[in-house]
């Protein structure tokens, strides 16, 4: 590389003399501009990438938070459907149970008239009992 920059420091005093110099100095310039502007670039891209990668954790957030209270409310609503479903079979448990007392009533009562009016009517046994 450097017998490469001794030619070109030759080639440049030999088209104009002292050129070498000036020239060697715009080309440092130069070269330190494109590393420059060759570092900006790839830090932007880093900053544009770390800003993606925010933006997307920020809206990950956000739809994780949504997600949460969707499923707060899902499982409110749920408890209250099964809280509703068990009053409503409560409900039901208690209606038959009522029917059933009433059921049981209303045959006590028919045994009672039965057994009123075997033994009750004329003060005697009820008929064909021993004869």
């Amino acid at each position: 590389v450097s017998a490469e920059v001794e030619e070109v420091r030759a080639e440049a005093d030999e088209i104009e003399p002292g050129w070498s110099q000036v020239i060697w100095r715009q080309a440092m310039q130069y070269s330190q501009m494109l590393k420059q502007k060759e570092e900006q670039a790839k830090k932007a891209q880093a900053d544009q990438q770390r800003a993606i990668a925010a933006q997307k954790a920020a809206e990950n957030e956000k739809n994780n938070a949504e997600q949460a209270k969707r499923d707060a409310i899902k499982a409110k609503v749920d408890a209250e459907k099964a809280r509703l479903a068990n009053a409503e079979q409560a409900e039901k448990d208690k209606a038959a149970k009522a029917e059933k007392a009433a059921q049981e009533l209303l045959k006590a009562e028919e045994r009672e008239k039965q057994s009123k009016n075997a033994f009750g009517g004329k003060g005697g046994l009820k008929k064909g009992f021993l004869g």
